[in-house]
């Protein structure tokens, strides 16, 4: 590296002192790289990175999703399922061999149903086969009178009826097809459920209808 020699300058010392400087600096400029600024000379590089750029984060293998349920856990739920069955709050095995299928036969079209195991159910039962007229009412159900009064024993004071349920309103003493869901309502007993065929009776205007227990089905209903 070259000796660097300051010369003597005449005038005003702040003169002096910027045309020192500046002297300075450009014997730095031409020492440490021709004619560029010696900040982008010293961070100059003599060749460019090549292939892809590595990642900056790892990477991980997917692990196999295991299940969170414990045996704990297992053993809760299967006590719980017990008590609802023993309350009646849920089906069991038991009562559902006892339900009795039904057919509501409209013409040449045939709507599947099952009534429940309970004291409605079973008068409801007792009075099949039946020939009724459903008519609409207030765009939620298919309603019909029906012959006579059924038995109301044991039965809840009211239930929120469902699309597709099958009910009894003891006020009325008519039948009630849900063809929409409803609020609760006092006085309606849970019948059954339809199981196929509901789009049929979702049309509008008067249905006649037929309803029977299905074909080589016993009423097993127990008393």
């Amino acid at each position: 590296m070259p000796h660097i020699v300051l010369k003597t300058i005449s005038g005003r010392p702040e003169t002096l002192k910027q045309e020192a400087a500046a002297r300075l600096t450009q014997t730095v400029v031409d020492v440490l790289g021709v004619g560029e600024p010696a900040s982008r000379s010293l961070f100059k590089t003599s060749r460019r990175p090549t292939g892809p750029p590595k990642c900056m984060f790892p990477t991980f293998r997917k692990r196999r999703r295991r299940s969170t349920r414990s045996p704990a856990m297992t053993r809760l739920r299967s006590n719980v399922l017990a008590g609802l069955f023993s309350a009646g709050l849920a089906g069991s095995p038991e009562a559902a061999e006892k339900a009795m299928n039904i057919r509501i036969e409209a013409g040449d079209q045939v709507i599947e149903a099952t009534l429940e195991d309970n004291a409605t159910a079973r008068s409801f039962a007792d009075l099949l086969p039946l020939k009724l007229t459903l008519t609409d009412y207030a765009a939620t159900e298919k309603i019909s009178d029906l012959p006579e009064r059924l038995v109301t024993d044991g039965a809840p004071p009211g239930i929120t009826p469902v699309v597709g349920d099958l009910t009894y309103y003891a006020p009325w003493g008519n039948l009630a097809i849900f063809i929409k869901g409803f609020r609760y309502s006092e006085g309606l007993v849970k019948l059954g459920r339809i199981r196929n065929g509901l789009e049929i009776l979702q049309q509008t205007g008067p249905l006649e209808v037929t309803i029977q227990q299905a074909k080589g089905e016993a009423h097993e209903l127990a008393r």
